[in-house]
C-alpha cells in the first residue's frame, strides 16, 4: 500500500468505532450505495453491489453505476457496468454476491450476472448452492477460506483448499435473526483480516485467530462491539485524479 492512497467503501451502518480505527489507519471511508431495490436491512451491503474483478478494476449492478462512476473518478479505478438490476426477492438480489480470488471464483453462477461472469471466465469455478456466497464466506488469502456454511465448506474442500468450518449465529444484522462473519470482515492488506466489531464476542474466536494465523494473516477488531455483519467493504488504492 506504500505510495498508494487508501480507500475504503462499506454500508453507512458501520461501527463509528471502527470507522475511527480505519481513519487512524489511513483510510479515506466512503459510504456505499443506499439500494432502495433490495430488503432494507442489506441495502447498504456492498458486497451484494459492487465486485473487485483484480488489479484496479471493478464491476457493479448498473442501479449502483453512477455513483460508483463518482467514487471511481476520485479513488482512480476502472469500473464495468452489470447487466442485472437487482430486486428484493431472493434470488434476485444474489447476482453480484460472489467471491472472486486471483485464481478461483465462488458463486451459485446459474444466477451470476452475465457481464460479471464474462469477465471472471479466466477463474477456477467453483460452485455452489448458497446465493449469499460473499457474505457467507471470509477470504483470508488466495486459498483460505472462512465459512459457517456447510455446503461452501464441502465445495471448497473439495479443490483442497484450506477452510475453516465455524459455528453459524453470533453476528448481529439488524432486521435478521443473524449476520454472516463474512459480512462483518475485510481484508485492509494482505496480512490484516479486519471485523467489524470485537473477535472476541464470537465462539470460535481462537479457532479463527489461529487458522488466520497459521496463514500468515493477524486478526484486527476495529471496536469492542459484538461483532456485526455490514455487507463487507471493498478497497481501493490509487491516485487522486
Amino acid at each position: 500500500m506504500n505510495g498508494k492512497n487508501k480507500f475504503i467503501i462499506t454500508s453507512s451502518d458501520i461501527y463509528s468505532g471502527s470507522r475511527d480505527t480505519l481513519q487512524s489507519l489511513g483510510f479515506e471511508v466512503y459510504n456505499s450505495f443506499d439500494n432502495t431495490n433490495v430488503s432494507t436491512p442489506v441495502s447498504k451491503h456492498v458486497d451484494m453491489q459492487l465486485v473487485h474483478l483484480c488489479g484496479n478494476q471493478y464491476l457493479c449492478a448498473p442501479e449502483c453505476y453512477d455513483y460508483y462512476c463518482e467514487l471511481s473518478d476520485i479513488m482512480g479505478f476502472g469500473l464495468i457496468k452489470g447487466e442485472t438490476y437487482l430486486s428484493s426477492n431472493y434470488p434476485c438480489d444474489i447476482a453480484y454476491n460472489i467471491i472472486v480470488t486471483e485464481k478461483y471464483a465462488v458463486h451459485n453462477f446459474k444466477h451470476t450476472d452475465s457481464k460479471l461472469a464474462q469477465s471472471i471466465k479466466d477463474r477456477i469455478w467453483i460452485n455452489v448452492s448458497q446465493g449469499y456466497t460473499a457474505c457467507s464466506v471470509c477470504t483470508v488469502n488466495d486459498s483460505a477460506f472462512i465459512t459457517a456454511d456447510e455446503g461452501i465448506y464441502k465445495a471448497l474442500d473439495s479443490y483442497n483448499l484450506d477452510v475453516l468450518k465455524i459455528s453459524t449465529g453470533s453476528v448481529l444484522l439488524p432486521g435478521y435473526d443473524t449476520g454472516f462473519f463474512g459480512g462483518a470482515c475485510f481484508k485492509i492488506s494482505p496480512d490484516t483480516l479486519a471485523v467489524n466489531g470485537n473477535i472476541e464476542y464470537h465462539p470460535d474466536c481462537d479457532r479463527i485467530i489461529s487458522f488466520c494465523k497459521k496463514n500468515n494473516v493477524d486478526v484486527l477488531s476495529l471496536s469492542d462491539n459484538p461483532i456485526m455483519d455490514i455487507g463487507s467493504a471493498v478497497i481501493a488504492l490509487g491516485d487522486y485524479k
